[in-house]
């Protein structure tokens, strides 16, 4: 089958378009919900972005604390949630004039978009050789497999799995740069020269660091299966190009270590392991049964149901375009890497598997297995392109039967992405987006026992207190829920006489005019994290943390002055991050005059 359009290629006409309408068609049910489908972690991430908007609006872009948070009493979180995803959300809200629920529907249709260009760029990569009857494809035939691959890394169910019915929407968002990861250390692997593969490994790898940790866990992941994959290892200048990925994986985590090396740092500080055993992998595996029988957990047994079918239909999607596209010797790689993904994600699953989740690093704070699935929907995308159209190439009784397979199992995929996709809030979505966007000011605060039997019956009251992280407060903090509320915590005269006038009051920055008649102790409504520091008409006082409930506390003498309140984290990460900016700078334009002098290892 062959095109003579010597005027303009029509796939490079309609590609944008084709995705926007595909990311709008996949969305179009939240889209249209009043709460969006408020459901998974759509309540948190509405509240960080809150948090992230004000901070932007009050001028403070490059954001570590997010105060609006735990019942404005505040958190670390940005140093422990990667900001790229709510510097977008709020970026969107700024510049459009939107609500911060109009901006992540926004932000969701373009995460959508971004990984079918990304999806699309991989797919160049594989299917650049396509090859018909012994023919070498033209342009156009590869221009169309590309832009069918970039399609199906959507519809196949995975990241629709995570980005929305889950709103995993950080994750979402990470996986659109893993395929830039991919192609540029495929690329390198081969022995390309230029700028091309380096820039593609270095931004998407920044760029998956920066969106979600989990995301960038798994990536790594890829990777290892990738080079596990690979057959040029027996080439003499492989271990150098090997050395050119590492060091370019090395170069970003400079680039990027502004944001997780204080988080290594602090990792101790908080109650991170409250989080662990909220969700508790053993949950997720192959039809795991529930819990207990709460309509909560009774509701994630159901979704765990649906993520095991995902995972089984979209790994045999993978297993089976891989056999089909055997035959064509120029496909071995992205075979054989494309069934390591598949293969990984049941083994991850597996029950009688469990080991793995206790002898693999870091795999515990994956939480759930089936969030490995976009990675299997977007190399299972390209995959399938290449197994179809060797079975068109290659004709036969066993194509012709492994081609129907393969399309049935999409279909059936594409089922399962249409019942994700679609929210169920139903006739409780008007009270849901109450519950989670008007402020709970005069709603009373709850242990984190009654927070957790709240939930588990599955009441939509719990959204009203889905603005707490307890896991990133301090050890020192207490673990009550508080109601949301629109404003960072004050100052409050806890023993004396005085007066407390507040001067400026933003998420990292508390100043206030406090005239004492009496020695006081008072304390600020933000928990006692060790970045915080207080100064007394310009002298640093110490911060006392008060028991029980881990708040800061501060001693002040009679007498008229003014406190202050600030929030600095450490400088030397963004140092490390800036210097290594330089450097990258200055080794592209020195790189540029030695016309590639450095990089022999295609050679």
């Amino acid at each position: 089958m062959r095109f003579n359009l010597q005027a303009k290629n029509p796939v490079r006409s309609v590609r944008t378009l084709l995705w926007v309408v595909l990311a709008l068609m996949l969305s179009w049910w939240r889209l249209g919900d009043s709460g969006f489908g408020v459901q998974g972690d759509l309540p948190l991430h509405y509240h960080i972005s809150r948090s992230m908007l004000e901070g932007m609006r009050a001028g403070e872009w490059g954001l570590d604390w997010g105060g609006l948070l735990e019942g404005g009493r505040g958190s670390s979180l940005f140093t422990f949630y990667p900001p790229l995803f709510y510097w977008l959300t709020g970026l969107v809200a700024l510049a459009g004039g939107l609500s911060i629920l109009s901006s992540l529907k926004v932000v969701t249709v373009l995460i959508l978009v971004f990984n079918q260009w990304t999806a699309w760029r991989l797919a160049g990569r594989y299917l650049s050789r396509l090859e018909d009857q012994g023919q070498k494809a033209d342009r156009e035939m590869e221009e169309w497999a590309r832009l069918v691959a970039s399609l199906l890394g959507v519809l196949l169910p995975g990241l629709a799995l995570i980005g929305l019915n889950r709103g995993f929407l950080p994750q979402a968002l990470g996986m659109g740069f893993l395929p830039l990861v991919i192609d540029g250390a495929d690329r390198l692997l081969s022995g390309e020269r230029g700028w091309g593969a380096r820039i593609s490994l270095v931004v998407g790898l920044s760029g998956v660091v920066l969106s979600h940790t989990i995301c960038a866990y798994l990536t790594v992941v890829a990777l290892g299966l990738l080079l596990v994959s690979d057959d040029r290892w027996r080439e003499p200048k492989w271990w150098r190009r090997l050395a050119v990925v590492a060091g370019l994986c090395v170069l970003c985590a400079g680039l990027t270590a502004f944001f997780w090396l204080p988080q290594l740092v602090e990792m101790s500080w908080v109650k991170m392991d409250m989080h662990l055993e909220k969700q508790n992998y053993h949950d997720y595996l192959f039809f795991a049964p529930a819990a207990n029988g709460s309509p909560y957990r009774r509701a994630w047994q159901g979704l765990n149901e649906v993520a095991g079918l995902v995972t089984i239909g979209q790994s045999s999607l993978v297993m089976l375009a891989g056999l089909l596209a055997w035959r064509d010797r120029t496909a071995r790689r992205l075979m054989r890497f494309g069934m390591a993904v598949g293969l990984f994600g049941v083994l991850i699953s597996l029950p009688q598997l469990e080991i793995l989740w206790r002898v693999v690093p870091g795999l515990p704070f994956v939480q759930f297995p089936w969030r490995w699935q976009p990675v299997t929907g977007m190399v299972g995308g390209v995959l399938v392109v290449r197994g179809l159209w060797q079975r068109g190439a290659g004709g036969g009784r066993w194509s012709l039967v492994g081609g129907a397979a393969l399309i049935g199992l999409f279909l059936a995929g594409f089922w399962l992405t249409i019942l994700l996709c679609r929210p169920y809030s139903g006739a409780e979505g008007a009270r849901q987006i109450t519950a989670l966007t008007a402020s709970g000011v005069g709603r009373a605060s709850l242990s984190h026992a009654e927070s957790r039997a709240l939930q588990d019956d599955g009441s939509p009251d719990f959204l009203w207190y889905t603005g707490n992280l307890v896991y990133f407060r301090p050890r020192t903090a207490e673990t009550t829920i508080y109601p949301t509320v629109d404003q960072p915590g004050s100052l409050e005269i806890r023993e004396g006489r005085g007066r407390v006038t507040e001067v400026r009051r933003t998420q990292e920055v508390r100043h206030f005019r406090v005239e004492a008649e009496t020695p006081l102790r008072a304390r600020l409504v933000s928990y006692a994290y060790p970045h915080w520091r207080a100064t007394r008409d310009g002298v640093s006082i110490p911060i006392g943390i008060e028991p029980g409930s881990g708040l800061m506390e501060i001693e002040l003498p009679a007498g008229a002055f003014e406190v202050r309140f600030d929030y600095r984290s450490p400088s030397y990460a963004q140092w490390i991050s800036g210097l290594t900016l330089l450097g990258l700078m200055i080794w592209m334009l020195t790189g540029r005059r030695r016309s590639g002098a450095w990089y022999t290892a295609g050679r």
